[in-house]
């Protein structure tokens, strides 16, 4: 019964995509839908649309991104993500998915430049933080990757994460003798 339900949604969204929708703001919504739905043909479709109507849309262009990203398509995705970030320098989950593409790419450097601007951003959220600290890591700033990741526990102080790397670049540094 349930799979029926879910093929009959399917159809409708299908048939309001395809004869009914024009307009960008709507097909980013329908793919919004489809995509949290876990329909990844479905929301890549309309946000495909979405941009082919309005190649100037930053939400359309990071959800496609996203989308893409979902099936593994990172080079796609990165690109997305990017134009994204053209249009609308401010879009902080834009810049938080260009880092997390250069970050997968072993593009560290890239990345922590998106996270370090989505930080400047967005000071209070947890997540560019927690990602600007990891790719600091990674380039091998331990220093600055603990000031990300204390933030972040002063911002949720029981984030494990940030707890685990914290404590182990402090153990380093007991280590060491700094």
């Amino acid at each position: 019964m349930r799979w029926e339900k879910t093929e009959e949604a399917k159809k409708q969204f299908r048939l309001a995509l395809h004869q009914r929708v024009n307009s960008p703001d709507m097909l980013v919504r329908l793919g919004k839908v489809a995509f949290n739905q876990g329909w990844a043909d479905e929301a890549m479709a309309s946000f495909t649309n979405a941009v082919r109507l309005d190649p100037t849309d930053a939400t359309a262009q990071f959800c496609l991104g996203r989308a893409l990203a979902s099936v593994g398509r990172r080079n796609e995705a990165r690109e997305r993500y990017a134009k994204a970030v053209l249009l609308n320098p401010e879009f902080v989950d834009a810049r938080l998915g260009l880092g997390l593409e250069w970050q997968r790419q072993g593009q560290n450097a890239e990345a922590a430049e998106q996270f370090a601007e989505a930080v400047r951003l967005a000071p209070k959220l947890v997540e560019p933080h927690l990602r600007l600290g990891f790719a600091l890591l990674r380039e091998h700033k331990s220093e600055e990757a603990l000031r990300e990741f204390e933030e972040t526990l002063r911002l949720e102080p029981n984030n494990v994460a940030a707890q685990k790397y914290a404590n182990a670049i402090r153990a380093e540094k007991a280590v060491e003798g700094r």
